[in-house]
């Protein structure tokens, strides 16, 4: 513990100085952007990651920034059932990081990243190192995403690839005279009528956080100024349900499993309201039908956030009622064909 302490410190002082070093010859620039993650373990201990993050950045020269990220992040089991006998620990990963770092730009858009710092967990959880060095690209309109590989040292089955789709909240120039506001009502500049290409990635929330993948196309239609009827269809994979509690020892499916069978095809209907400037929330309601011809009720409540009259970002929660292990928590981007003017 003490040495990961001293670790710590060091890294913090080298950012520090070069922060020191850089700031007498560039006057610097702010942002607070607001992140959501969503990852992959790279154990068979735990599945799916999600979490959230705030990220402070400070300009240090014209193309690299300091920055301060603290957050929250959970390692979902693989099986909840069979979690503890397998794995030998008493409790999920429960993680809230601590970390400094920086971003260089390598071109206009395109940088790399590399922090380091502790996470703190819970439970029987001690602290950790943990340093993650990552890639990402900036739009220039508030809208960051990244790639990171993200290693929490304490333990062999604390690691992860994680995806990060962050917003800027806040921002200032270099000189510090612009400041952009927190929310921008661009749902204003909606058409009445739009059409979305979505994908989305989550995870079983049943027993087995396993990932599940998907595509839709969604028609959107509006009825009142601050409020859309939605009309969703599309695929969705559930990957490797539940590999220990519904397989044979050698792998072979129980009576009625077969390989297809979470192979979901859903279409619901729903409305979109947008509570604060550009960002809205959803609730959803339909029908799934899955390869071997069963059909679930579908509800789905969900939040999210569009950029630009194209791109949207969300976050929801979906069960098939009539399913097994069929519910799921998953992040959706979808790319808007008929912007507003």
């Amino acid at each position: 513990m003490r040495s990961t302490i001293i670790r710590t410190a060091l890294i913090i002082i080298v950012c520090i100085a070069g922060y020191l070093r850089a700031s007498a010859q560039q006057a610097p620039g702010w942002s607070l952007e607001m992140g959501v993650n969503t990852g992959l373990s790279t154990t068979s201990v735990f599945g799916l990651v999600m979490g959230g993050d705030l990220r402070l950045e400070k300009g240090i020269s014209r193309s690299t920034d300091l920055t301060v990220t603290t957050g929250f992040a959970h390692f979902f089991e693989r099986n909840k059932q069979e979690f503890t006998w397998h794995s030998g620990y008493g409790s999920p990963y429960n993680v809230l990081p601590v970390k400094v770092g920086f971003k260089t730009f390598v071109g206009k858009h395109w940088y790399m990243a590399g922090e380091a710092g502790l996470g703190f967990g819970f439970e029987e959880w001690s602290p950790s190192f943990v340093w993650a060095p990552a890639g990402g690209y900036s739009f220039g309109n508030g809208l960051d995403i990244s790639l990171r590989y993200e290693d929490f040292a304490k333990s062999k089955d604390t690691k992860q690839f994680a995806l990060r789709l962050a917003y800027s909240l806040w921002r200032s120039d270099r000189s510090g005279q612009h400041v952009r506001p927190l929310i921008h009502p661009l749902w204003r500049n909606k058409s009445d009528w739009d059409m979305q290409v979505g994908l989305s990635l989550g995870g079983s929330t049943d027993n087995s956080f396993e990932p599940v993948t998907g595509v839709d196309l969604r028609v959107q239609k509006r009825i009142v100024p601050s409020l859309y009827g939605m009309l969703t269809a599309g695929f969705t994979r559930f990957f490797n349900p539940l590999p220990w509690l519904a397989t044979w020892p050698d792998g072979t499916p129980f009576p009625g499993q077969t390989e297809n069978y979470y192979n979901l095809f859903p279409i619901k209907g729903g409305l979109q309201l947008f509570a604060l400037g550009n960002l809205y929330l959803t609730g959803e309601a339909g029908i799934g039908i899955n390869t071997n011809g069963n059909s679930s009720f579908i509800w789905s409540p969900g939040v999210g956030l569009i950029f630009n009259d194209r791109l949207d970002v969300g976050l929801r929660f979906e069960t098939f009622t009539a399913l097994t292990h069929a519910n799921q928590l998953a992040l959706r981007v979808a790319y808007s064909f008929k912007p507003g003017r």
